[in-house]
């Protein structure tokens, strides 16, 4: 009855006309309700149902998607506070669910063959974007995590030429390794949490503050650059510009490998961003082809026939 009545295309803009209007009625109810001016105490009761409900859901969600070893890795990956592992995997749930239940609300209402395409298309979806260990979501992450340490690095390159220069020029004159951080700390993106920390637990204990500099930077180079300061805190001006000015040849190389290593990744996406293209018009003729094969096939069975 419903398919005799609309063609497909209004009864596809119906299908989302409906489902728009009652998220629209959902939000206007709720924001009514909250905004009630009628009795003060039946107003307060019901605001109260309502935000003890949606906290009672809230944890729940949390509980259902927690995953330590996943916020580990979007952590590390330095992805803004708002987007957790939690949040990632319930818009991912959502996402997934809705668009099962459109195509298979489509196929209902209009008919026509199973969309077994789109069905496996978006169940391929879901597990490209698994946060479990082996998925593809895993590697991609790490790549995020690679860059994020290789700007961290760069920082730190920063900083130890900046440390030089100071001692180059106080000369003899005594530099304290805390001032001088909190002086630099301002330059710095993502070195200046760890100089936050480091900082702060300096005056209680210099060891600690180190340990937690290379615990929150989390790079090889950060331990490097921890084992100079704490020697540079102990010895007088002159040994500690000696120090520094032996150590920058080491430092210097890691800089540089750190960038053949960037420029190697770069020229691998490169070969990937044009190979792909390419194989996809390879691809795109075999289709082509497949299917002027295919209706040859079925129009020399009806003349057959």
């Amino acid at each position: 009855m419903i398919r005799q009545l609309f063609d497909p295309e209004s009864l596809q803009l119906l299908v989302y006309s409906v489902v728009l209007s009652l998220v629209i009625l959902s939000a206007y109810i709720i924001y009514k309700i909250g905004q009630m001016k009628g009795e003060a105490k039946i107003s307060r009761m019901i605001r109260s149902s309502i935000n003890q409900t949606w906290e009672q859901q809230k944890e729940i969600i949390r509980e259902r998607y927690k995953d330590e070893a996943a916020a580990k890795m979007f952590e590390k990956a330095g992805s803004p506070k708002w987007l957790t592992e939690v949040t990632f995997k319930f818009t991912r749930d959502c996402f997934i669910i809705f668009q099962l239940i459109y195509f298979h609300g489509k196929w209902l209402l209009l008919g026509g063959s199973y969309p077994i395409q789109a069905v496996l298309g978006i169940l391929l979806l879901g597990l490209v974007l698994s946060t479990r260990k082996g998925f593809p979501l895993e590697a991609l992450l790490a790549y995020f995590e690679k860059i994020r340490n290789s700007k961290k690095n760069r920082e730190l390159y920063i900083l130890y030429s900046l440390l030089l220069n100071e001692y180059t020029i106080s000369g003899n004159k005594p530099t304290n390794i805390y001032t001088l951080l909190r002086k630099f700390r301002s330059h710095f993106k993502f070195l200046r949490p760890a100089l936050d920390l480091c900082t702060m637990h300096w005056r209680h204990s210099t060891s600690y503050a180190l340990e937690s500099f290379v615990r929150e930077v989390g790079t090889s180079q950060a331990k490097d650059l921890a084992g100079i300061l704490a020697d540079v805190d102990k010895i007088a001006p002159d040994d500690a510009y000696t120090l520094l000015t032996n150590r920058y040849d080491h430092f210097n190389s890691l800089r540089l490998e750190d960038f053949r290593r960037r420029a190697k990744d770069r020229g691998i996406i490169g070969y990937f961003v044009t190979f792909v293209p390419a194989l996809s018009i390879l691809f795109n003729f075999g289709y082509v082809y497949y299917l002027e094969y295919k209706d040859l096939i079925n129009l020399l069975n009806m003349t057959s026939l």
